[in-house]
């Protein structure tokens, strides 16, 4: 659905085959990526005007049931959203909620289902991360590194509340919310089905070349 490479040649631009509207970077400056190359990455500042807010006009970022988020992210000491459906946070989640920990919640258009957690996300180095949902068996995965570390029955066919814009880096409207990621993202991909654990390891390979 979805490939924002998020390195300085590309800028906020989609290259996906649904060429979705640019993602909208400020105050982001660009740094190195996973292979160590400069301008391959986009640098959060861990305050509430450093953001990236991906459109989602049309529904293009919404896959409507089944989905695949995966992404390389460089967590530092400031934890905070990574990728948040709707601006105010009340959509789908991944967030580093603290240092080492890796939290996604699917949330539907009714209610917030149970999360899934994982303790195994690495301060100050390059994770790649994923979170797949099944529509039919209404089971969801997490994974670190291309394995799973945390999947969770939640309910077969959810209507996920996707259909709005995406934050990364601060949200708007959370009451009390003082929590922006600072780190580093790169290469960010949707897909409106559930990746296998090779194609998720096929999906990191293709963020390295876009790095090259």
């Amino acid at each position: 659905m979805a490939f924002f490479p998020l390195r300085s040649k590309t800028g906020g631009k989609d290259i996906g085959p649904r060429k979705n509207h640019p993602a909208r970077l400020v105050n982001t400056p660009y740094g190195k990526g996973p292979d160590g190359s400069p301008g391959t990455s986009v640098k959060l500042k861990g305050r509430p005007d450093s953001y990236i807010e991906f459109p989602n006009r049309n529904g293009k970022l919404d896959p409507r049931r089944s989905m695949t988020f995966v992404g390389y992210v460089y967590p530092e000491e400031k934890p905070g959203p990574i990728f948040n459906y709707n601006t105010d946070g009340s959509g789908v989640e991944i967030w580093q909620k603290r240092p080492n920990i890796l939290f996604v919640r699917y949330v539907t258009k009714k209610k917030k289902t149970k999360p899934l957690v994982s303790v195994k996300l690495v301060r100050k180095v390059w994770n790649w991360i994923g979170t797949t949902y099944n529509h039919v068996t209404g089971e969801a995965k997490l994974y670190i590194n291309s394995k799973p570390v945390s999947r969770r029955r939640i309910g077969a066919r959810l209507r996920l509340a996707t259909t709005q814009p995406v934050r990364t880096g601060a949200i708007l409207g959370r009451k009390g919310n003082k929590r922006y990621f600072r780190g580093r993202v790169t290469c960010f991909q949707v897909y409106s089905k559930v990746l296998t654990v090779l194609q998720i390891r096929a999906a990191r390979k293709l963020c390295l070349k876009t790095c090259e």
